[in-house]
């Protein structure tokens, strides 16, 4: 009882090595290659084929008491001793990320500093919202403890500007004073307003960081865009005027290729917010506010796929139907080690799905593609509950979050996250995104 082992892999090299709360078995030395309990010159010579995918597994077949075994995949940094020179611990921190994203938190790219979920508790006055560690430039709010609209705030606008889902619409944008009254180097401030500062209501914030509120004129496509580009983790907000020109298209700045977007007319009401998510592809579209399947339409993106400068709109939808009109677009790319857009397939069963990200999400939405409000689920500042997760919110619903009652089990993993009910996990298609804190 209490003994630690450990277990080292050499994959160049098809060798694993075995230890004993810190002593390896056999004289076993993996800094220097010899003595491996199995590769060239170990206890079993044949090499490990680690072109294959292993996974791994302990058994206990004989004692009788003590048998609880932890498997420690980083969440503890001793890892019960001292690491063996020259291999690195299974854990986050090692995991590759991309360039921009600097795991050993040693400048101002890393996922911290770009995105973050903060919780708050409304005061019916001045709210001086911290906990951010940058000047966010989206922030989308949802109350937790009742019935509440989507309520969407950014620099481009401005702040006292926000945008709200209603029913099955998105409102007009609204000037409030007394809403989100500036955005600050750590958070924001709120007035008295209730749709975001309600006194002692709770609620969740998700902000992201684009370029600090400085805008730039992006020209490369036939409509130009007025942007804050935050290329070091893919994301960027886009205000633009549409044409009705089947095929024009717009500049984002990202250098990668969009794999999540959302845009929506905020100049006038009873519009609705559309989604492109790289999931479905450009042949598909779905409403942000309401909770329809995503749909052919091709007029919306015209059928073709955004690339690594340029996205393209059709003659309909939103560029169609609304040219004239300003339109606000959040985009986002996939960055390795902070942020990932995908689908998978749910089975059905509390033992569900795994989908795998690379990093531990701070925030992840779930879609049923045939129908359904975008789940969201999150780990706030101030999170202390363990897996599973079972508080999950709605991007569209304007109803209560649901955060006990909702009973929608999800576990966050420092690799992706798992389902653990058949709520948003049947057998049907789902996409998912997915932003890290932590790469």
């Amino acid at each position: 009882a209490g003994d630690v082992v450990g277990v080292a892999l050499d994959v160049d090299n098809g060798k694993i090595w075995f230890s004993v709360n810190g002593t390896f078995i056999n004289s076993g030395n993996p800094a220097g290659g010899s003595n491996a309990g199995r590769g060239a010159s170990g206890t079993i010579t044949t090499a490990f084929d680690f072109s294959r995918d292993w996974f791994p597994i302990v058994g206990n077949w004989s004692a009788s008491t003590g048998t609880g075994i932890t498997w420690n995949f980083g969440q503890d940094g001793t890892f019960g001793g001292t690491e063996t020179a020259g291999f690195l611990g299974n854990c986050t921190g090692n995991v590759l990320v991309a360039e921009e994203i600097d795991p050993a938190q040693t400048s101002s790219n890393y996922a911290d500093k770009q995105f973050d979920v903060v919780s708050y508790t409304g005061n019916g006055g001045t709210n001086n919202i911290t906990g951010y560690e940058f000047k966010p430039d989206l922030v989308m709010f949802k109350r937790r403890d009742g019935a509440s609209n989507n309520i969407v705030f950014d620099s481009t606008r401005g702040a006292t500007k926000y945008l709200q889902t209603i029913g099955g619409s998105i409102a007009t944008q609204t000037t409030d004073t007394s809403s989100l009254t500036s955005f600050n180097a750590d958070g924001f401030t709120l007035g008295s307003s209730s749709i975001v500062n309600t006194g002692s209501a709770t609620y969740y914030s998700a902000g992201w960081k684009a370029a600090g509120g400085t805008t730039e004129t992006l020209t490369a496509g036939s409509i130009n865009t007025t942007a804050q580009v935050n290329a070091d983790v893919g994301f960027s907000i886009l205000q633009y005027t549409p044409n009705s020109t089947a095929g024009a298209t717009l500049a984002h700045g990202l250098g990668a290729v969009p794999r999540f977007i959302l845009v929506v007319r905020f100049e006038a009401g009873g519009a609705s917010g559309w989604i492109y998510h790289a999931g479905m592809g450009a042949t598909y579209r779905a409403d942000w506010n309401n909770t329809g399947a995503f749909a052919t339409g091709i007029t919306y993106w015209n059928n073709t796929e955004p690339t690594s400068s340029l996205i393209t709109l059709g003659s309909g939808g939103g560029n169609g139907l609304y040219s004239g009109s300003k339109m606000i677009m959040y985009a986002w790319a996939d960055k390795e080690g902070a942020q990932k857009f995908g689908s998978f397939t749910g089975n059905n069963d509390a033992d569900g799905t795994f989908v795998y990200t690379g990093f531990k999400p701070r925030m992840v939405w779930i879609r049923n593609t045939a129908g359904g409000d975008f789940a969201i689920y999150g780990r706030s500042n101030n999170d202390t509950t363990i897996n599973p997760k079972n508080a999950s919110l709605q991007l569209q619903n304007m109803s209560n979050s649901g955060v006990a009652e909702q009973s929608v089990a999800l576990d966050i993993l420092s690799n992706g996250f798992k389902l653990r009910a058949t709520t948003y996990n049947t057998s049907a298609k789902y996409v998912y995104c997915s932003w890290g804190s932590e790469p």
